[in-house]
């Protein structure tokens, strides 16, 4: 996972965020990379983005961030676990 800062007036950031973020992960997995998008989330009050990745080193996220522009304040690892509600 990355995180980066996001300035709240930048308008239609995410969106291309996202679209270079898609484009790095498919450069990278097509040079044998292994690493997948999984999600982005932004938070527009804390001017926080959130870039959900699976991959294996975290080198390879740290790459694919740099390729599509971003510079991470840091990356993480993350675990996951889904939980259906009742119903």
């Amino acid at each position: 996972m990355g995180g980066r800062s996001l300035s709240r007036d930048a308008e239609g950031e995410p969106d291309r965020t996202v679209a270079r973020t898609i484009a790095a992960v498919a450069e990278m997995a097509a040079s044998g990379k292994p690493i997948r998008y999984l999600r982005s989330i932004f938070i527009p009050d804390d001017e926080t983005r959130l870039i959900l990745f699976e991959a294996t080193p975290a080198e390879v996220v740290v790459a694919t961030a740099r390729q599509a522009g971003l510079d991470p304040d840091r990356v993480a690892q993350a675990d996951s676990r889904e939980r259906l509600a009742p119903g």
